[in-house]
């Protein structure tokens, strides 16, 4: 904490250009991390233009029976409060038509979202959490893929060492995601 206390959230008149005012989310999850229950951890980060303006950390409420399946929970996550976040700015700026760009890591959560794979390996997934499926049908949202070393919402699932924490903070404050 002493060597962050210089780190702040300041939004300054003027900063952004009403034109750049775009959402995108990058979401991110660590699979069975608590020891004792092993359920995994969400994390995610809304970004409106270079502004963050919603974040989360918690722990999630199931257990995930794999790694794509908690990584497709915090999406999911992510998913619903876009939807809500969308509500808001519609009645402030009109509505937006285009696409929200949600940043993850895998592959296979990306692969299950995109794509109706019911198979043995995956019908245990509980179909709530294929919301963003319907969100993708209807271009509400789109997903790119974001390499682990560059995914920006670790920070918000797991203990980091200095240089991964510090790489994180700083992008998470530049204008893509």
């Amino acid at each position: 904490m002493k060597k962050t206390a210089h780190f702040s959230l300041r939004y300054k008149i003027g900063s952004g250009n009403i034109n750049n005012l775009y959402l995108s989310a990058s979401a991110d999850s660590d699979y069975c991390s608590n020891l004792l229950d092993r359920k995994s951890f969400t994390g995610y980060i809304v970004k409106l233009g270079p502004h963050i303006i919603n974040w989360e950390s918690q722990k999630q409420k199931t257990q995930a029976h794999s790694t794509a399946e908690a990584e497709l929970m915090a999406i999911d996550s992510v998913v619903r409060d876009l939807k809500f976040q969308t509500f808001i700015l519609d009645e402030i700026f009109g509505p937006d038509d285009s696409p929200i760009e949600i940043f993850s890591d895998s592959q296979a959560a990306i692969a299950l979202a995109e794509n109706d794979m019911s198979n043995k390996r995956t019908k245990h997934i509980d179909t709530k959490f294929f919301y963003c499926r319907e969100l993708l049908e209807q271009n509400f949202i789109r997903f790119k893929y974001v390499d682990s070393a560059s995914q920006v919402s670790d920070v918000m699932t797991k203990p980091l060492g200095p240089l991964k924490h510090k790489y994180c903070i700083e992008r998470m404050f530049k204008t893509n995601t």
